[in-house]
């Protein structure tokens, strides 16, 4: 472990936050707009992008893709779980109690002790972005299918989401942030729990 993952604690306050999900809207988001604002992302998305951060839950991400993973640009953070089996520039714990997060409880050491839960790794990126002290949370390619499919073309094991459950995941958080927003900017999506905005809206403005 490089650094503690204490260090990152407000370190983006009141600033955008993109989350990028890699489902196949993301193939119609363009650079300029992935580049605009600190970047969030996950799995394969070194395949599109290199995000400013760089978040993995599953360990089949390292394990399939060792050299792809290892060549990140991007600031990397595994669950503590993976420490002594893949580096990363911080660890956070993956607390397996029902998934909840408040500001009022934020502290530094909050990614270690309790940690964080999640259903998926976008409900990951969104709570250690929270932690981070980012105001707004815009997600991109977060189409919510269960078809398994993702912007890229070819997938060594068919992996499904269940719909429902990533649903839910995302009520949660929307309430949990609460003042701060999070919107689904993607052009197509079957989520419903998020406010929806237009990506083109947030191209060009300061």
């Amino acid at each position: 472990m490089n650094s503690s993952i204490d260090d990152l604690y407000q370190t983006h306050t009141g600033e955008t936050a993109l989350i990028i999900g890699n489902g196949p809207s993301l193939n119609a988001i363009p650079d300029d707009l992935l580049n605009k604002y600190v970047s969030f992302g996950c799995n394969r998305i070194w395949e599109r992008f290199q995000p400013d951060y760089f978040v993995a839950v599953d360990g089949w991400v390292p394990e399939e893709n060792e050299l792809d993973f290892h060549a990140l640009e991007s600031v990397t953070l595994l669950p503590l779980d993976f420490l002594g089996k893949w580096r990363a520039d911080y660890y956070f714990t993956h607390d397996y109690h029902p998934m909840w997060i408040m500001e009022k409880d934020l502290h530094p050491s909050y990614l270690r002790k309790p940690g964080i839960g999640w259903v998926g790794v976008t409900h990951a990126m969104l709570q250690i972005a929270f932690f981070m002290g980012f105001e707004k949370f815009l997600c991109v390619g977060l189409d919510n299918t269960n078809t398994g499919k993702h912007f890229y073309d070819t997938e060594p094991v068919h992996r499904e989401v269940d719909p429902d459950l990533w649903e839910w995941g995302f009520a949660v958080l929307r309430d949990c942030f609460i003042p701060k927003v999070i919107l689904n900017i993607s052009d197509y999506t079957e989520l419903k729990s998020l406010p929806r905005a237009d990506w083109r809206n947030f191209l060009n403005n300061n």
